[in-house]
């Protein structure tokens, strides 16, 4: 679905996607695409991700993943890889952030 809105171009003053973009997985720009296309120009474009790592994986984490495919690092991104698909896009980071008390 995100892959693909149902809206025409410039559209909305803001496009934000709450706890979902981290599921979209390896289709992260052609959503962020479509976030775009459909945001009038000046709108504000967002992403609220719950598992948005402010680093690399835990040693221990990393080990897990590997070793039972479970894929946590490319479903889990940093905020700095998040960063630079907004910039891919041409977009201007107006703010990005992760809270220390969280963690993966």
């Amino acid at each position: 679905m995100a892959q693909s809105l149902p809206f025409a171009e410039e559209t909305f003053d803001a496009v934000i996607s709450i706890g979902s973009f981290e599921m979209i997985g390896d289709d992260r720009m052609l959503a962020l695409r479509e976030m775009v296309r459909v945001a009038r120009h000046g709108a504000l474009i967002g992403i609220a991700e719950p598992m948005c790592r402010s680093n690399t994986l835990p040693s221990d984490l990393r080990d897990l993943d590997q070793s039972g495919n479970r894929q946590f690092e490319a479903s889990f991104r940093t905020l700095d890889w998040n960063k630079a698909l907004f910039r891919q896009q041409g977009l201007t980071i107006v703010r990005g952030e992760t809270f220390p008390e969280s963690r993966l």
